[in-house]
């Protein structure tokens, strides 16, 4: 039987063991109350790049983006209509997210209706009362000025949305009032373009990796239960695994790192770095312990044995993803701190954190 060396005694220290556990718990819980999901396409660029330069200078003078709704329609000369969408575009406009500016056909019709009808009283009519007088109207404007708001079938009206944000968590905040408007309206409306197949694109994207990230797990957890066919060494060898990803993806939170398709992969690829470590050791403790060795002396061989190689394999790789420091794309350095934290969480779990879940339950 091998002796319990000095270094074991302070790894296999049950008062540090139960400090890394509440420490990553912490970190996790903590961390995670405070993620945000937030995709913006044009974040990647650094402040220096000289598209993200100009895309921030038409922000300040016309809104960042431009976000079409597209309203289905059976009258697009029925005044109703435009009343009705008249309340939708004030609410818009009225969000604490920036001003919104909304441009649309509505403002223009107002503008020619006051002016046309404006008397020596002072009276006027602040939108045309009847589809008579609509189609009166409209025969003031060139049929190519009136393409920009509604189609020549005049099936669908166009309300251009100028939004002064560039994330995603916005956008579905957007997207929420506009859609509770048209749950209780009989008219059907809806977000269109580019910039929000982009907003939904990369802030689903990023949620859907944390539920395949859950998914997983359990996968892992699965194949950990037949491979040692121990329930018990399964539940430990997920433990000191998830709970190191759990906390990276806290310090995202914590650092006010913004989850989006880009930084969500950080927890896939460090889950599946660190797997390899801590089934190295699980492996070589359950050959140990099947020699007939106590749990104590099995853990103590096996982290004299491989904390060496564990230790050296963490620094190789920390190394490589260091290099993406130098990156010039914020993306990068945000991928390279998030994943060098989580191997030195991992590392920690794995040298202090096993030895005590071993203990405790074999």
């Amino acid at each position: 039987v091998y002796p319990i060396t000095l270094s074991y005694k302070v790894l296999g220290n049950p008062v540090i063991g139960y400090t890394v556990l509440i420490f990553l718990l912490l970190i996790a819980v903590f961390g995670l109350s405070r993620i945000e999901f937030n995709y913006g396409p044009t974040k990647y660029l650094p402040d220096s790049n000289a598209v993200r330069s100009d895309f921030v200078k038409a922000g300040e003078k016309f809104g960042r983006m431009n976000v079409p709704l597209m309203v289905a329609v059976e009258d697009v000369q029925d005044p109703a209509l435009w009343i009705e969408l008249n309340v939708l575009a004030n609410r818009l406009e009225s969000l604490p997210l920036g001003q919104i500016r909304v441009s649309w056909f509505y403002k223009q019709m107002a503008s020619l209706s006051k002016a046309l009808s404006l008397d020596v009283d002072g009276g006027f009519l602040p939108f045309p009362s009847s589809e008579a007088e609509f189609s009166q109207l409209l025969l003031l404007f060139d049929p190519i000025d009136l393409e920009m708001y509604f189609d020549q079938e005049q099936e669908f009206v166009l309300m251009m949305l100028q939004i002064p944000f560039e994330g995603s968590k916005d956008y579905f905040i957007l997207k929420g009032v506009v859609d509770e408007f048209f749950r209780n309206s009989s008219l059907d409306g809806h977000l269109v373009g580019r910039v929000g197949s982009f907003f939904e694109t990369g802030h689903r994207l990023g949620s859907d990796t944390f539920r395949g990230l859950a998914i997983g797990g359990i996968v892992i957890f699965v194949v950990l239960w037949i491979l040692f066919r121990s329930f018990l060494m399964a539940l430990v060898g997920i433990s000191v695994n998830a709970l190191p990803v759990l906390a990276g993806v806290g310090v995202m939170g914590i650092l006010k790192i913004d989850i989006d398709m880009g930084s969500s992969i950080v927890a896939a690829v460090a889950f599946g770095i660190i797997l390899d470590d801590s089934t190295h050791l699980l492996a070589r403790v359950k050959r140990l312990v099947k020699a007939g060795y106590d749990p104590s002396t099995s853990v103590a061989r096996t982290i004299r044995e491989l904390a060496s190689p564990i230790f050296a394999t963490t620094v190789a790789i920390s190394v490589g993803f260091s290099v993406l420091l130098l990156a010039e794309m914020q993306p990068f350095n945000d991928f390279a701190i998030v994943i060098l934290v989580t191997l030195v969480m991992a590392l920690i779990s794995d040298l202090l954190l096993l030895p005590l879940l071993v203990r405790k339950f074999f």
